[in-house]
This record gives C-alpha cells, structure tokens and sequence, in this order.
C-alpha cells in the first residue's frame, strides 16, 4: 500500500474489553486479533495461507502493518464490529476468544505465547 504510515501511529490504551483475544472471519479468512493493554497487538489469519502480522490500535481505529486499517464501530464484551473504509466497506464480527478455542491451529499455535 502506498503512503503506508504504520510506523509512524502512536498505539493508545484500548478501551475495555478490548485487551484480549477475539476471532471472526474476514472473508475467507478464519482471523484472530489479539490486543495488549498498550495497544499493541497481532492479527493472524488462515485461509489458502497463514499469516501473522503487526496491529496498533489507536482512536478508536485498527491499524494494520500492511497499512490499512478497520475502524471500530461497536464494541462489547460479547463482540467486536470493525468495518473497513476501503471501497465499498465491509463489516467483520469478531468474538471473544480469550482460550483461542474459535482460532485457526495456525494462529492458536501463534499466538499462543503473545
């Protein structure tokens, strides 16, 4: 991505029940987001490939190390709805899933020791 700024963002203390680990599917995409107190996080997916990478969250906004990013629009302890601004948008649900029970084997392994 052009412009990719992720490195310059500024990661802000999530708010509750942010922290933690939540997991849905981003097309086919089974996707675990885990989140730090500091903001600081990882997204690992697994589809046709396996990929762990780098997040920050920030003002209400995911940012992600590719250099786009989902913003927040509802969260609760029960979910997590992110949509992505980028063209026609999508919304992705994702649960809570502290014992990475929902996560891929991939990114349960992963994440597991984060």
């Amino acid at each position: 991505m052009l412009n990719n700024e992720f490195l310059s963002i500024k990661p802000t203390t999530p708010p509750a029940p942010l922290p933690g680990f939540w997991t849905g599917t981003v097309g086919p995409f089974l996707t675990t987001l885990q989140f730090t107190e500091s903001g600081n996080g990882y997204m690992c997916h697994s589809g046709a490939t396996n990929v762990i990478s780098k997040t920050k969250y920030t003002n209400g906004e995911i940012f992600l190390q590719g250099g786009t990013r989902l913003e927040v629009i509802n969260l609760t302890s029960e979910k997590l709805v992110a949509n992505s601004p980028y063209g026609f948008g999508s919304q992705f649900t994702f649960y809570p899933d502290d014992d990475l029970n929902n996560a891929s084997i991939y990114c349960g392994k992963e994440l597991a020791g984060s």
